[in-house]
């Protein structure tokens, strides 16, 4: 993932920035890196996703 925006050595790890980085990573493309399932599927209640982005993904992680 590209962060053009912040330094990726400077952004602590919580709980937070975990979701942030799945948010961008789901919104503008992953360059080529998978996302973890079990990280997507931990977090994914909390995420601020586009409805039909959120359906296509409930789609392939559950198949619903």
């Amino acid at each position: 993932m590209h962060l053009w925006d912040y330094d990726k050595k400077t952004i602590k790890r919580t709980t937070h920035t975990i979701r942030w980085q799945l948010e961008r990573m789901i919104q503008f493309g992953t360059k080529g890196k998978k996302i973890k399932k079990a990280l997507l599927v931990k977090h994914f209640p909390f995420l601020h996703l586009d409805p039909k982005k959120r359906e296509f993904l409930k789609f392939l992680l559950w198949n619903k």
